[in-house]
């Protein structure tokens, strides 16, 4: 009986003393992702757009951690060749800059000089860019509704598919 009072009594006095020593936990709400930098700009090219004809470059600049744009500069093969710029309205849910999930909004227009007609393209697409360490690596589906002007007819609706390797910096 003695020996269970004293295992009781250390016991006892070691988690008085662990009670004490303990902190209490902060009531303070933080977040990790609010103290680290957002990756504010960008550029890429699109590894798989050359396969559909379309050579394009992206820039993008990132406005704040919710939303960005980014402009794109290109070449059209399609038959005839001829310079291609393209708009994007990003937002990142996440709140992360380019580095997670986008939602964009985006634009192309097209001067084909060879069949002298002009594209005009609208559509959306959902990605999603991981950066490590400056390397940007992204992958975005959608679908663009095209219009062909000067009497030629189009596909209506195509589907984007874009695989983007570049660097972000911010």
């Amino acid at each position: 009986m003695l020996r269970i009072f004293l295992v009781l009594a250390v016991l006892n006095v070691t988690l008085d003393t662990q009670a004490q020593d303990t902190a209490a936990p902060s009531l303070e709400v933080s977040s990790d992702d609010l103290g680290k930098p957002w990756w504010a700009y960008g550029a890429s090219a699109d590894a798989v757009g050359a396969a559909f004809g379309d050579y394009q470059l992206r820039l993008d600049l990132g406005l704040s951690r919710h939303h960005g744009i980014a402009l794109s500069p290109g070449w059209r093969r399609d038959g005839d060749h001829g310079p291609m710029l393209g708009v994007a309205y990003s937002v990142w849910p996440m709140g992360r800059g380019l580095h997670g999930l986008a939602l964009s909004v985006t634009g192309d227009v097209a001067w084909i000089r060879g069949a002298d007609r002009v594209d005009l393209a609208l559509g959306g697409e959902v990605g999603y860019q991981y950066v490590w360490d400056g390397l940007l690596l992204g992958v975005a589906v959608g679908a663009e509704r095209t219009w062909r002007f000067e009497g030629q007819r189009a596909r209506s609706i195509a589907p984007i598919v874009r695989v983007q390797l570049g660097w972000a910096w911010g």
